[in-house]
């Protein structure tokens, strides 16, 4: 399914700009004429004149262009607001933030909004330079698998970035004694899509995953990280 409508956290973090501008180059660059929902979460620390603020930002920034956007403030709880607004969306995006003061609005909660969320997440990380060509963020994608119904999920969910990847690579674990399914079957789905990926079956999970989930992105210089979450 290709990516239509993006749903983007319009948080008040120091990076929110760059979000808007990551979130207005993947619409052109995945959806071409798509809807991009920008949307903001207010707090009781966020006064009405910042949130006016925020909102002429995100004009700013689809000033030009031949984007449809919408501009959402509400109240309540952000990740339940969020995710109700995802039920019709393609793909939400939304910042890591190690911000916690008052006077920042982010997602503090990440793991609820990924259990409620029904579509895929793309979260952009507090750290490092985003990608200035949407192609170089597709170019190089790292997809972890384990076989799981998140895992297919998120795969499913990311199949219209696949398609644009250069080079992919496939971590699952290291296969038990008689068991064939380390990656062998993703990789003949993936092929139906014509999307061909790299099988490694490389993780230990005797091992942090995590740690090791890091290292292979950095060996491949990845700059997508495809997996589930929480089943």
């Amino acid at each position: 399914m290709a990516i239509k409508s993006i749903l983007v956290h319009a948080a008040n973090d120091p990076r929110h700009e760059d979000r808007l501008n990551f979130a207005v180059d993947l619409c052109r660059h995945v959806a071409g004429r798509a809807a991009s929902n920008a949307f903001l979460a207010e707090a009781r620390a966020i006064t009405h004149e910042r949130a006016e603020t925020l909102r002429q930002t995100v004009a700013d920034h689809f000033s030009g262009s031949d984007l449809s956007y919408e501009f959402q403030i509400v109240t309540g709880d952000q990740v339940k607001e969020l995710a109700r607004r995802a039920h019709l969306a393609d793909l939400v995006i939304v910042g890591q933030s190690p911000f916690a003061g008052d006077d920042h609005v982010v997602v503090k909660k990440m793991e609820n909004l990924v259990i409620h969320t029904g579509c895929p997440l793309l979260v952009l990380p507090f750290a490092g330079a985003y990608p200035g060509d949407m192609a170089d963020f597709c170019r190089r994608i790292l997809v972890a698998w384990d076989y799981g119904a998140p895992a297919i999920k998120a795969v499913r969910g990311a199949l219209p970035l696949l398609a644009r990847a250069d080079t992919m690579t496939v971590v699952t674990n290291t296969p038990a004694k008689g068991d064939d399914l380390n990656g062998t079957e993703l990789g003949r789905y993936l092929s139906l899509h014509d999307v061909h990926a790299d099988i490694r079956a490389t993780i230990d999970p005797a091992a942090d995953i995590a740690d090791q989930l890091l290292a292979q992105a950095h060996n491949a210089r990845a700059s997508l990280v495809v997996m589930g979450a929480f089943g």
